[in-house]
């Protein structure tokens, strides 16, 4: 009992340590599976792009994972929205927002390749314009991580109870 004791210690150990210095290695590319990463410069990328669109508008980032990286990095850090505003489930943003609320404002949508979004051409059902996408690609290593593919939106009508 005492050596199984043991080895699962110096095994969790182990696994601590390997799990913090996959993280930490900046030049480690761990694939598709690396969520870490390009999320600041992302921001950065996005703070440019809000600066030339009209308010008011609204950030959207398809999958809560991008919308809530995204209302942490951008500067002023945004109230975000997430697939409720395309008319599909946003988990908590579900509650936290009522798209419908925003009818007229312009957007913002940013999806994760990684997550995909299987009707981008969708947008131009919800919105008087859609501008062509902006592909924002996160490399890490010298390779590719993903690529973030933005739209900037105009006219929003509403999800209005659709569902893709």
């Amino acid at each position: 009992v005492r050596l199984w004791g043991k080895t699962s210690i110096i095994f969790l150990v182990l696994t601590f340590i390997l799990l913090h210095i996959v993280i930490l290695l900046p030049g480690l590319y761990s694939g598709k599976g690396d969520y870490f990463s390009g999320w600041e410069s992302l921001a950065a990328g996005i703070d440019e792009i809000r600066m030339d669109i009209r308010e008011p508008y609204f950030i959207c980032g398809y999958e809560y994972k991008t919308a809530s990286m995204l209302a942490f990095y951008l500067k002023d850090h945004p109230e975000t929205l997430s697939n409720n505003v395309v008319g599909k489930g946003g988990l908590q943003y579900d509650y936290w927002s009522d798209p419908d609320t925003l009818v007229g404002y312009n957007a913002i949508f940013v999806y994760d390749e990684r997550v995909e979004y299987k009707n981008p051409e969708h947008l131009a059902d919800l919105f008087d314009s859609v501008s062509p996408e902006e592909i924002f690609t996160v490399k890490k290593g010298g390779k590719i991580v993903t690529n973030f593919h933005i739209f900037k939106c105009y006219g929003y009508h509403g999800s209005g109870g659709l569902t893709e």
